[in-house]
Order: C-alpha cells, then sequence, then structure tokens
C-alpha cells in the first residue's frame, strides 16, 4: 500500500520472520497514531526490494529504509510505504483512472519540472502558493 499520508513505512508483524529482522534490537520503539489506535511500533534498518509487478524475482528496486514494526496490524495488506524511507527515496506518480502508480528515480521529478535537485529540501519554499 503506497500512502503519501503516512510518516512512516509500516510494516505487519508476520513479515519479521521471512525478512529476518532482529525485532529484539530495534533501532527505536515508539507509539503511533494509526486508525485510532496507538500501538507500539519497534523501527530497524533493512533493506527492502519491490518487484516489477509484470516482472520476475529479477526485476526489482532495492533500497535501505528504516522500517516499523507494528505490534498488532489490523490492515489487509503487509507493508505501508509512506515518507520517509519511499517517498522521500523515489518519485512516485499516482492515477486513479488508470489505476497505476508509477516509481522512478528521485531524480526524474527534478528534470521532469525544472527543479534544481535538493532544493525542495531547503527552506524557504521558492514558490509560495
Amino acid at each position: 500500500m503506497v500512502d503519501s499520508g503516512s510518516e512512516h513505512i509500516l510494516a505487519a508483524p508476520w513479515l519479521i520472520n521471512d525478512a529476518a529482522v532482529d525485532i529484539y534490537n530495534p533501532k527505536f520503539v515508539t507509539h503511533i497514531w494509526i486508525a485510532g489506535e496507538k500501538p507500539e511500533v519497534k523501527f530497524v534498518d533493512m533493506r527492502l526490494r519491490l518487484l516489477h509487478p509484470d516482472g520476475n524475482d529479477d526485476d526489482y528496486i532495492e533500497w535501505e529504509a528504516e522500517v516499523g514494526f507494528v505490534d498488532h496490524w489490523r490492515a489487509p495488506w503487509s507493508v505501508l510505504l509512506g515518507q520517509h524511507g519511499f517517498f522521500n527515496q523515489f518519485t512516485v506518480s499516482m492515477h486513479r483512472s488508470a489505476r497505476l502508480t508509477v516509481i522512478e528515480e528521485w531524480s526524474m521529478f527534478d528534470s521532469r519540472f525544472g527543479v534544481i535537485p535538493g532544493e525542495s529540501d531547503q527552506t524557504p519554499p521558492r514558490f509560495l502558493l
């Protein structure tokens, strides 16, 4: 699940064993609001891999990110890709009618729209709306 409103990448606890994550030695532990609840979330640094929907196991993008494992998970999906660790690593375009999400290199937005790389990370913003 791609969620531009989520600050973090979050994952279901049943993925811990498959991901070979040491959840007993997390980077940090906190509570965050998720769907009206405030569960405990254990964050670890890990390498993530996103497969192309039409590809095979050799067709993927891979990156390192901080991932939070939620102690009790109610969502029907197993991973939520949020701002830190996903949207700040890639250019993500979504189109509802086409039912598509396109994930490209971070620099694609800069080259497409003429934004100087890194400019969006500086304050104050170049344009005020």
